[in-house]
């Protein structure tokens, strides 16, 4: 039986991570940004052909209010605007989620991290579960078969185990809510107890065994100002622990089956070749090229339009076509009958004003090859480059 392996995807810390690596040097023919877009899309294709999983999941933040706001309104409230080329983004790269039939999942009320540990628990007795994410609170859920896949600069990676998480913290995964109900947590506004640092905070958990124990034995503390700190910020370390907890144990309304998802079947879905040409992401189809395929590519080269101008008329309509508000854009190389700009000849033109459709003009008599109608006539193109 072939051994399990899921990979679980924090939508929005991925997005993220693409968008402020690729910023807004790529953008889609309609002038949409999609540098995010194309940064995801290469990474999830790099995950599923090369680490093989046998499921798959991407899960989703709302917009809406989860259930830390309603014990804490202010959670999260430091967090500035979203960036305007971001937001057009995320719906595009849900949408293709969709088309790619991806497993996608986003449950009002909760977080991404909440749906994607529950996924992982749901897991833990039967797969190697890996969470993709930059979020350092879903290292307490790392155990002997849940790692965290923390990507980093390029194409590399680190597989988060336990002894990392000890090595990060100071205490095993169980306790890092222990730890981060003292140290708090300013990305998300987590208050945390003031004057409590990473060190003491590790050294008091470590002793005590939790945060429970830390103030069950708080008149034993030696360190009077933490002591003094922890009996003033009370209230505050149990909200603490409260909002850096991740819930585990969300129902998921997707089944194992449903789950399952391999690079095989992203890869037999005409639905992706097409949408990564309509957005020009072309570097990303070298993700699915086969021996196979690639010669069945080379033979469509010569179905392709190719033309040679015969005619004054065919000139006549490389002239409409140039001069048109409707081409945006046109290509232009001349042929020579060598390399040497000072003794050879010109021999032809060839345009091109769209993909997969070009035009030759034959400019030389000797070169022609072919009888033209208008080769005794004299045929001026010019051109305006500065319109």
């Amino acid at each position: 039986m072939e051994a399990q392996k899921i990979f679980i995807i924090d939508g929005m810390s991925l997005l993220f991570r693409s968008f402020y690596a690729m910023g807004s040097r790529l953008t889609a023919p309609d002038g949409t940004p999609v540098g995010a877009v194309y940064g995801f899309l290469k990474i999830i294709f790099k995950i599923l052909k090369e680490q093989k999983p046998t499921h798959f999941v991407v899960c989703w933040d709302l917009k809406q209010k989860t259930f830390r706001h309603d014990f804490f309104p202010l959670y999260k409230s430091n967090r500035g605007e979203t960036p305007p080329d971001i937001i057009p983004q995320i719906a595009l790269i849900k949408e293709l989620m969709t088309e790619f039939h991806i497993p996608s999942i986003a449950i009002p009320g909760f977080e991404a991290d909440d749906i994607a540990c529950s996924i992982a628990k749901l897991f833990e007795k039967k797969a190697t579960s890996y969470l993709v994410t930059a979020d350092k609170d879903y290292m307490q859920v790392v155990s002997d078969s849940i790692f965290l896949f923390s990507l980093k600069k390029g194409d590399d990676y680190d597989v988060i185990n336990r002894e990392k998480v000890i090595d990060y913290f100071g205490v095993p995964p169980e306790k890092v809510t222990d730890v981060l109900a003292l140290t708090g947590d300013a990305v998300d506004f987590i208050p945390g107890v003031k004057g409590i640092g990473d060190k003491t905070a590790a050294k008091l958990i470590l002793e005590y065994g939790s945060l429970e124990g830390v103030y069950e034995n708080i008149s034993q503390i030696l360190n009077k100002r933490a002591q003094s700190a922890l009996a003033e910020q009370k209230e505050n370390a149990f909200l603490s622990k409260y909002l850096a907890t991740v819930k585990c144990d969300i129902e998921i309304p997707l089944s194992e089956e449903q789950l399952k998802f391999t690079f095989e079947k992203l890869e037999q879905n005409t639905a992706v070749r097409d949408k990564l040409s309509t957005l020009k992401m072309f570097s990303l189809l070298k993700s699915f090229a086969s021996p196979e395929k690639t010669l069945k590519q080379a033979s469509q080269w010569k179905e392709r339009k190719y033309s040679l101008i015969k005619s004054k008329e065919d000139v006549d309509f490389i002239l409409d076509k140039i001069t048109s508000p409707q081409t945006p854009f046109f290509a232009l190389d001349t042929e020579t009958t060598g390399l040497d700009a000072l003794e050879d000849k010109p021999v032809g033109i060839s345009f091109c004003f769209e993909e997969n459709c070009a035009f030759y003009l034959p400019c030389h008599p000797q070169y022609f090859h072919v009888p033209l109608s208008f080769h005794d006539e004299v045929v001026t193109l010019s051109f305006d480059l500065q319109s």
